[in-house]
């Protein structure tokens, strides 16, 4: 009797051993399907990303738009300069300062002293000498300037100008046989005459200023008045 227990207690040990190791087996069998099922997926997967069934066209990866980007903020304006201001209580002075006016029939005297004088004025037609010149009724000016200061003058940069009218409308100076201007220098107590010529209508004469300028950085000398016969 006891070895009949003994031996249906080792069959039950025997088949409990073989239905754990079945047990195992199948776990293992499970496992390897899952992986293998996850593997099959995973290759399918690349391969639809990589290819397209025969006759469709495959995507095109496209790059994700670029965000937009921000517009730049409007510069600010800069406003001009003011133009520069004279310094407080200056007065604007013309670029060439003038002395009263005489009338032509006058002296008038320099701020260094010299005595300025028109001894003659005469109308005559001009004959253009020069390219830009023009010909036509112009007037001789004779200017006479006498040293009277207590040094001698230079006399190379004397300048004679002459306007017409309230609006000063300078006249075309001429060269011609009839002008030629200060040279050289001017002894103390001497005088000299030199004339010049200007092309001057007939009906400009009534109101003329002429400006003599012989001393830099001076006042001009100013006749104004008329110069009709």
């Amino acid at each position: 009797m006891a070895a009949h227990e003994e031996a249906a207690g080792g069959r039950g040990r025997g088949v409990r051993i073989i239905l754990a190791a079945l047990g195992v087996v199948a776990a293992v069998a499970v496992i390897i399907v899952i992986l293998a099922l996850r593997g099959n997926g995973d290759a399918a997967g690349v391969a639809n990303a990589t290819t397209a069934p025969s006759g469709s066209s495959s995507p095109i990866a496209t790059s994700p738009a670029p965000a937009p980007m921000a517009e730049p903020e409007p510069a600010e304006s800069i406003a001009p300069l003011p133009p520069p201001q004279p310094p407080e209580g200056s007065q604007e002075q013309p670029i060439a300062p003038e002395q009263e006016p005489v009338a032509p029939t006058e002296t008038a005297t320099g701020a260094d002293g010299a005595s300025v004088a028109l001894v003659g004025t005469e109308a005559l037609d001009v004959v253009a000498q020069l390219p830009g010149e023009v010909s036509g009724a112009g007037i001789k000016v004779t200017v006479e300037i006498t040293n009277t200061t207590d040094a001698p003058m230079n006399m190379d940069y004397v300048a004679v100008n002459l306007y017409t009218g309230d609006e000063r409308t300078p006249a075309l100076p001429i060269q011609s046989a009839d002008s030629g201007g200060f040279v050289g220098e001017l002894a103390v107590g001497d005088s000299a005459t030199a004339s010049y010529v200007f092309l001057l209508a007939e009906d400009a004469r009534g109101d003329v200023l002429i400006g003599v300028d012989y001393l830099p950085g001076a006042a001009t000398v100013t006749f104004r008045g008329s110069l009709e016969d």
